[in-house]
């Protein structure tokens, strides 16, 4: 029915924006300008207005300037795709212990005896380690590191 239409047009909405979403997200302040600023293309005729010897020297010109530049470099994407490695890393480390058969399983876990966690625990969890009771949960027979 029209509700089955509508939710069809808003997904394909959403699917036809996420690339300019992305975009919008990850691109660099400076990427933005010079797109936002862009003049468009007009096509002529070529008329060679430089002699050889002109030509030549800005191409070596030009061959002076860096290949790349970091004011171009995508710090954001690179950032993010850091610190969710170094996430999942640590997750890994910290709940996760190697099986005899190649891949990780997790550790047994159990319930903190506090509900209630300083501050100090948000922001450094490994200075501030909590007790815990006794597990509730483990990985099946066969499974187990």
């Amino acid at each position: 029915g029209i509700e089955d239409c509508i939710i069809n047009v808003t997904a394909l909405t959403f699917i036809l924006n996420l690339d300019e979403m992305i975009f919008d997200l990850f691109a660099h302040k400076a990427v933005h300008h010079i797109l936002g600023n862009i003049e468009p293309l007009e096509l002529e005729e070529m008329v060679e207005s430089h002699t050889a010897e002109e030509a030549c020297a800005l191409v070596d010109e030009d061959k002076l300037h860096p290949f790349f530049d970091l004011k171009f470099f995508p710090f954001r994407p690179a950032l993010t795709l850091l610190l969710t490695a170094g996430f999942i890393a640590q997750y890994y480390w910290q709940f996760c212990a190697k099986s005899s058969y190649g891949g990780w399983v997790s550790i047994p876990m159990g319930l903190p005896k506090e509900s209630m966690f300083p501050i100090s625990s948000f922001f450094f969890p490994f200075l501030v380690p909590q007790e815990e009771h006794d597990e509730f949960w483990r990985m099946p027979d066969g499974y187990e590191a």
